[in-house]
């Protein structure tokens, strides 16, 4: 395995660029950000409280993308 072709698994700060895809291709976002943020934090809040339902009658909940035993 060559080091070089690793990359880290957390990364700090993702930004992304529009702009040669407006250009060139015309595209536009059909969301604004603000109702992205609210489309996700409404599905990460719905998919806590299933878990903790789940949790409080006695099942074993894994959670994805963490480490468990």
């Amino acid at each position: 395995m060559d080091p070089r072709y690793l990359r880290t698994t957390e990364v700090d700060h993702l930004r992304g660029d529009s702009t040669k895809a407006r250009s060139l291709l015309g595209w536009k976002p059909q969301l604004s950000f603000e109702q992205l943020v609210k489309i996700t934090l409404d599905h990460d809040l719905e998919q806590a409280t299933r878990e903790q339902t789940l949790t409080n009658v006695g099942h074993r909940v894994v959670v994805r993308g963490t480490a468990h035993a």
